[in-house]
């Protein structure tokens, strides 16, 4: 072999390894830009999290947060006595029995009672000590008894507050919760120049008897006391009974409201037993009964008197 093909020799290969390294320079530089790609598509990805997060973080503090709800009300335990003394002023009345305005108008106020129903309230607070025998005499020469219209306003104002409008009646009869010689039932006359009412007892006259079920089944579920007024809201539930009598024994159907018109539940041939042994309760039906809501508010004196109720 020649010098010169020695060196064409050498020449090549020395070719062939400058071609070698190019080859491994773009294989580097390929990866590196490969490289450099991923990158920045992994920290364009941080990015895009990074700022959704953000965005959620500003969208959850801008969002209103939800007011909480303060009562404006403390709820009373039912055996309070001030509970007691103010669901007696609706339950209770002439000769035991209930006011049924309270039962059969949606909305009542001092306002909704006549002048005499306002009396009738005033006397049933009426007591034996709260009459004097007076020097007048019956047509058959009994003793005659007065009660002095201060007494009747202010049993009136106790019941629905000191603004309350007192309207004098000419006459009305009355049945007392006490009696006087057995007589309780007495007839009262408007005396204007001793302004009071002079009263004449007449008879006896008992609590009024209507069947063997009651007309009503009722039960105190709530009573409230304001925050702001100290006003006090009573909560009653009510079923109204329609009881009628045949062959086999009672039909009794059950309703929502006084006028019957929402029917609830209905029972038939039920004996004397039944009716004694399961008698028809308000409790078997709370959430389908009546519900009547009384309102008191506070007289100048701190004692409460009826203001409202409302049936719903």
């Amino acid at each position: 072999m020649d010098d010169n093909e020695f060196v064409e020799e050498n020449e090549f290969e020395n070719d062939k390894f400058g071609d070698d390294i190019e080859e491994v320079s773009v294989r580097k530089k390929k990866k590196k830009n490969k490289n450099k790609s991923l990158v920045l598509i992994i920290s364009i990805a941080v990015v895009l999290v990074l700022f959704f997060i953000v965005l959620l973080l500003l969208l959850k503090s801008n969002k209103p947060k939800k007011k909480e709800t303060v009562s404006n009300e403390i709820e009373l335990n039912l055996t309070n006595d001030t509970v007691g003394i103010l669901y007696d002023l609706i339950t209770y009345g002439t000769n035991g029995e209930r006011n049924e305005k309270f039962l059969k108008e949606s909305n009542v106020t001092e306002s909704s009672f006549t002048a005499q129903e306002k009396l009738e309230i005033a006397l049933q607070y009426v007591t034996s000590n709260d009459i004097t025998r007076s020097d007048k005499k019956t047509a058959a020469g009994a003793n005659m008894y007065f009660i002095s219209r201060d007494i009747l306003e202010e049993n009136m104002q106790k019941y629905f507050g000191d603004s309350v409008f007192f309207e004098d009646v000419d006459s009305l009869e009355y049945p007392f919760q006490f009696e006087v010689n057995s007589y309780n039932n007495a007839k009262l006359t408007y005396n204007a120049e001793d302004e009071g009412y002079d009263i004449e007892f007449i008879g006896y006259k008992g609590p009024e008897i209507d069947g063997t079920i009651s007309k009503y089944s009722y039960k105190l579920v709530k009573a409230t006391q304001s925050k702001l007024d100290n006003s006090v809201k009573l909560i009653e539930k009510i079923i109204f009974l329609d009881t009628k009598d045949n062959s086999s024994g009672y039909d009794i159907n059950i309703y929502k409201d006084y006028n019957h018109t929402n029917l609830i539940d209905s029972k038939t041939n039920l004996t004397d037993d039944d009716i004694l042994t399961n008698q028809v309760s308000v409790s078997d039906y709370i959430d389908k009964a009546g519900t009547i809501t009384y309102t008191f508010k506070l007289n100048s004196d701190d004692t409460y008197y009826f203001d409202n109720s409302k049936i719903e």
